[in-house]
């Protein structure tokens, strides 16, 4: 315990962990306020008020043509008279999306904006389908049982990609901070509390009176401890400030789960809580990593670079890399992109079904299962060496 102590003082006592520590909130609060800008338009209100304003310049568009002295057939006459109607059904709806919006009153609000994508899906059906493209009918099927969800909440939607409230802005760290920044960052102190054990070359842990194994271990159940620390107190400042600014947000604020034919939900607490288990076996991972590399190369860049390549670099490039889809799920990687694929993202983007919560859990286990055998292997190894050394 004391050699836990120890290193507890010394990462408080290291300039280079409080740099990254800060780093990481800069990143938080610089990703929020990106996230606030894009409100302006990004938003539901701010998409019910660019779709108001397309909506009177359609009605602009079919007034002039009914005003106009061009002769059109009785067909078209009548088309553009149910076009002008539907236009001003529109703009009575979306009047009343405003004011019940401004008032908070979500579900009054969202009840018109279902009567608006439903208007549109059935307008698409009448002309045999053609109307939309695929991608676009899909995002609107989406929407529509989101909206449809969330009125039964009476919760304020909150667009997917620029999240402002609470439990929503956590998932959006969880999801875009943690695969590249939390872990680099994370990779960083982890090897600061590895790597400067060797001194010259030398081992200075098999000098301490206790065994070589226990101090390797204790580092490791401190790094795990510590990373897993860090990552909550940032998912609660994450929390903290999107609460204070734009509210929190509900629990059971439903997330779609993506599929290549029906689309359901799942309410964000689990979403959370399956992505923050995956990310928690990421950090042993990390940590395990790490501990090997450092004993093999006991070199603080070196092992940096190595890490940082296999861990976001392989998943980077098999991701992007659309002949590798098919074995993506096969990198334990993959699945540092918590947030991707409990939400079935990543599985509906790459074509690989494969890609699972559950599979994921697997994959990760039984890689942290390997990297601890090998550890075992090396300290028992190293500790070996070091009494035929003595002697």
């Amino acid at each position: 315990m004391s050699y836990f102590k120890l290193l507890f003082k010394k990462t408080l006592k290291t300039p280079t962990n409080i740099y990254l520590i800060v780093f990481l909130i800069i990143g938080i609060v610089g990703l929020y306020l990106l996230n606030l800008q894009a409100s302006n338009f990004y938003s539901y209100m701010g998409q019910v008020k660019a779709h108001n304003q397309s909506i009177l310049e359609i009605e602009e568009y079919y007034e002039n043509i009914l005003a106009d002295n061009m002769e059109y057939s009785a067909e078209d006459t009548q088309n553009f008279k149910e076009g002008l109607q539907d236009t001003l059904q529109q703009k009575e709806w979306n009047k009343y999306i405003l004011h019940f919006a401004e008032q908070e009153h979500w579900s009054e609000a969202l009840t018109y904006s279902l009567k608006i994508i439903d208007g549109h899906l059935d307008v698409h059906e009448k002309n045999g389908g053609d109307l939309f493209p695929e991608d676009h009918v899909l995002a609107l099927e989406r929407e529509y049982l989101l909206f449809e969800q969330l009125a039964s909440l009476n919760t304020e939607p909150d667009m997917e990609g620029y999240e402002r409230l609470g439990f929503n802005y956590v998932f959006r760290v969880m999801d875009s901070l943690f695969p590249t920044l939390f872990v680099l960052i994370v990779t960083v102190f982890i090897t600061e509390t590895f790597v400067n054990s060797y001194k010259n070359g030398l081992n200075i842990p098999l000098l301490l009176p206790n065994s070589y194994k226990k101090t390797i271990f204790i580092k490791i159940v401190f790094s795990v401890l510590a990373s897993t620390l860090i990552y909550v107190m940032s998912l609660l400042v994450s929390f903290g400030l999107a609460s204070m600014i734009s509210g929190t947000g509900h629990f059971q604020y439903p997330v779609i789960l993506y599929s290549s034919d029906l689309f359901s939900t799942a309410p964000i607490w689990l979403i959370l809580f399956k992505t923050f288990f995956l990310h928690t076996l990421g950090i042993l991972n990390v940590v395990l990593m790490i501990s090997l590399i450092s004993f093999l190369v006991k070199n603080r860049m070196i092992t940096l670079l190595i890490t940082i390549i296999l861990i976001i670099g392989s998943s980077m490039v098999v991701r992007s890399l659309d002949m590798l889809h098919s074995i993506l799920h096969l990198n334990p990687f993959t699945y540092f992109s918590g947030a991707d694929v409990v939400t079935n993202l990543l599985a509906y983007e790459t074509g690989n079904s494969n890609i699972s919560f559950l599979n994921g859990v697997i994959s990760l286990s039984v890689l942290a299962v390997i990297l601890l055998a090998v550890v075992l292997l090396t300290t028992r190894y190293e500790e070996k060496r070091q009494m035929l050394a003595r002697n």
